[in-house]
């Protein structure tokens, strides 16, 4: 009985260890056909993103070529216009003070003893007072 029981035995661990190989292998198989299928998945992804970036880079290329042509329009337009402008007005008077010189003579370095030295007109105010320079300082400060 020893013997047969040991046949049974054996026949049972054989049994067992061919059911563990084959579960195994089915987990094997599992597992790369789902790598497989994530592959698949980041190829596609992959590929979308590249036609999505390649996309994006045409349109900003066809968006600058657009805009050159709307600018170059655009410039035509306008300095097309402007050959026909009206004569500019005259120039506004100056915001400073304008210094008339009387009797312009050659300039010389040093002038001789018979000559005049230019005289200079301002069209500014007398020089103020004290007082006055002080109220335009503190103007508008809320004293």
């Amino acid at each position: 009985m020893g013997g047969a029981a040991m046949k049974v035995l054996g026949a049972l661990t054989g049994i067992f260890l061919v059911i563990v190989v084959i579960l195994s292998l089915l987990t094997a198989l599992t597992s790369a056909s789902a790598s497989l299928a994530n592959g698949v998945a980041n190829a596609a992804s992959s590929t979308a993103l590249l036609t999505s970036q390649c996309l994006s880079g045409f349109m900003v290329v066809v968006a600058l070529i657009a805009g050159a042509g709307v600018g170059v329009t655009a410039y035509r337009f306008v300095s097309g216009r402007q050959t026909h402008q009206l004569p500019t007005p005259p120039a506004a008077p100056a915001p400073y003070p304008f210094i008339q010189v009387q009797n312009p003579q050659a300039t010389r370095y040093l002038p001789a003893g018979n000559q005049r030295l230019p005289v200079i007109y301002t069209q500014e105010k007398a020089p103020a007072e004290e007082a006055d320079s002080q109220d335009i300082l503190f103007r508008n400060w809320g004293w």
